[in-house]
């Protein structure tokens, strides 16, 4: 099928063309054009095969079908349709760009001139849609090399014809691949290395059998760059060239080194390391996990793993957030398990701590607090108690020494007395009980100290004990906590009474 574009002043030549073209198989549009002057109008809103242009119409002069054929420039090609005497009109016209001619009288010949208009016109098509295609495929092919972190270059005659922006940044001391353009690669490459680079290229490498080296190039900055070059050649813009990719191995050692360091962390780590697939499948643990394992009677790390480890897998992976300090008790010990999902592999790493002895630590704290409380309230208990028994110390002994008490009211309350004495040790005990706090040293005179205490002693002990006190002057400042010296020297003569039952003396003394 074809389209043609018929321009004549006479609609019935019109006929007598397509009548030839048809009697020849010829199956197609065609459209009859009598404005000469809109030709190019219409060639450029339809994309005719070929123009038949009548050269008998009034209106087509030389000066017309020159600049027609001039702005056409074959995109259609246009058939002359002449007269028969000579054919200088007609060779005037292939010299001014029309691709053929038909004389009006052998207009048996049109049908064979249209066919190869439109296969020419197919052919030019068919090219365009290749070269088209051509440009979209190395544009395509430059973008994706833009993108890449590896180094591209393409090298023609005249030396790198593209580079990306991973070779700039490897070779060129701006870190643009302007800076490359027009050098050849080969200018690039360490002199140890040349020999054996040209000896490569000269095999022609290609796709199937591209060229592989480790080379040294040399940037325009002069640092050395160790790098895997792979090239091969290849056609671009139609002309032949040589694609070469450029790795940087120093960015491959980084990485195989960071790999490397995060392999030993989980391999040669003190704590147990984990790895579950997306299944909660455990697909690879340390042997400090193993360890872990046969500490507890296992055979298999499997087997320490939490009953819950399944869901909180799956949750990681569903929400990408880590899961920290899941307490798992097993054969009375306590392991810490911390999960931390890496969604792109589908995985989820666990680290397990044990931490049996932080939670034995954190019990005792939680006792030491109970009992803290206990001796708050015992010293508050001990001190209201002892208020109360100062109040019935002092009213038994004004009672005691009332003139008219019987023998046996005076005994009841001599053991009265001696209750309230009793009370008041267990008093002490609960006041010394309550004091937990740290001991809070300072510097302490201790005279005054003593003479303090023998002043709450001669209250305490009562009237069968004699207090006698001896410090001698000059004595030394020492060190202490006055609440626990108080308290020391208040049991001591507590002590000292209770093994006096008769009464006696207490002496104290310091030199």
């Amino acid at each position: 099928m074809s389209d043609l574009l018929l321009v004549t002043s006479s609609t019935e030549e019109a006929r007598v063309w397509l009548a030839h073209l048809e009697r020849s198989g010829w199956r197609g549009k065609a459209e009859v054009l009598t404005a000469p002057s809109e030709i190019y109008q219409r060639c450029r809103i339809h994309p005719f095969h070929a123009i038949l242009l009548d050269q008998a119409h009034p209106l087509i002069t030389t000066r017309l079908t020159s600049e027609l054929l001039r702005r056409l420039d074959g995109h259609p090609p246009v058939i002359l349709i002449t007269e028969a005497p000579g054919e200088a009109g007609a060779l005037e016209g292939l010299a001014m760009g029309a691709f053929d001619y038909v004389f009006r009288s052998c207009l048996d010949r049109l049908p064979l001139a249209t066919h190869r208009a439109v296969e020419n016109t197919d052919l030019r098509l068919d090219l365009q849609g290749a070269d088209q295609h051509l440009r979209e495929a190395e544009h395509r092919f430059q973008a994706l090399a833009d993108l890449v972190t590896a180094g591209v270059a393409i090298e023609g005659a005249d030396g790198i014809l593209h580079a990306n922006q991973g070779l700039g940044l490897m070779l060129s001391a701006g870190g643009s691949p302007l800076d490359l353009l027009g050098r050849p690669l080969l200018s690039f490459v360490a002199p140890e290395h040349l020999e054996g680079l040209e000896e490569k290229l000269s095999r022609a490498p290609s796709a199937e059998h591209p060229l592989e080296m480790d080379v040294t190039l040399v940037g325009t900055g002069g640092v050395p760059v160790q790098a895997w070059l792979t090239g091969a050649e290849i056609g671009f813009h139609g002309q032949p060239a040589r694609l070469f990719v450029i790795h940087d191995q120093r960015e491959k050692r980084r990485t195989e080194s960071a790999i490397a360091g995060l392999a030993s962390f989980a391999q040669e780590n003190p704590n147990p390391v984990l790895m579950f697939s997306a299944d909660a499948r455990l697909t690879y643990y340390n042997e400090a996990a193993l360890d872990m394992a046969r500490s507890l009677g296992r055979e298999h790390p499997a087997g320490c793993v939490p009953p819950q480890a399944a869901a909180i897998v799956e949750e990681c992976l569903l929400t990408g957030e880590k899961r920290l300090r899941v307490s798992w008790t097993q054969n009375k010990r306590v392991f810490s398990w911390s999960f931390f999902p890496y969604p792109a592999g589908s995985l989820v790493h666990a680290l397990v701590l044990e931490t049996t002895e932080q939670a034995t630590l954190e019990a005792q704290l939680h006792h030491s607090q109970r009992l803290e409380a206990v001796g708050r309230l015992a010293g508050g208990v001990g001190h209201e108690f002892s208020n109360l028994l100062t109040v019935i110390r002092g009213q038994a002994d004004i009672l005691r020494e009332e003139t008219g008490l019987s023998p046996r009211s005076r005994d009841a309350m001599q053991q009265l007395l001696h209750a309230v004495e009793q009370a008041g040790r267990v008093t002490l005990q609960l006041q010394a009980f309550s004091r937990r706090s740290p001991v809070k040293l300072e510097t302490l005179d201790l005279a005054p100290l003593l003479r303090k205490l023998a002043e709450l002693l001669g209250k305490t002990l009562g009237e069968d004990i004699r207090l006698e006190v001896d410090l001698q002057p000059g004595l030394p400042s020492i060190r202490g906590d006055r609440a626990l010296l108080e308290q020391a020297f208040l049991n001591l003569a507590v002590s000292a009474r209770d093994r006096m039952p008769a009464g006696g003396e207490l002496r104290i003394s310091a030199s």
